[in-house]
């Protein structure tokens, strides 16, 4: 649920802020609901965006166990 962090880190997750913005605000997002599929996957263009591939790869196969 996103109810458990302030409404600013999802908007500053799926936002239009630099990456390294949204890379932290989408990790609160997830260190405060490890299941969150949403926050995980746009982590993981993020990390795709900065070219940090091993990253992105864990994350987006995160989010395919979450949601097959």
């Amino acid at each position: 649920l996103l109810s458990a962090v302030p409404a600013s880190a999802a908007d500053e997750c799926f936002g239009n802020k630099p990456a390294a913005v949204r890379l932290d605000e989408c990790s609160k997002l997830i260190q405060s609901n490890s299941k969150n599929a949403a926050a995980l996957h746009e982590r993981g263009r993020i990390y795709l965006e900065l070219e940090r591939y091993d990253e992105a790869s864990i994350d987006l196969d995160r989010v395919t166990r979450l949601n097959p």
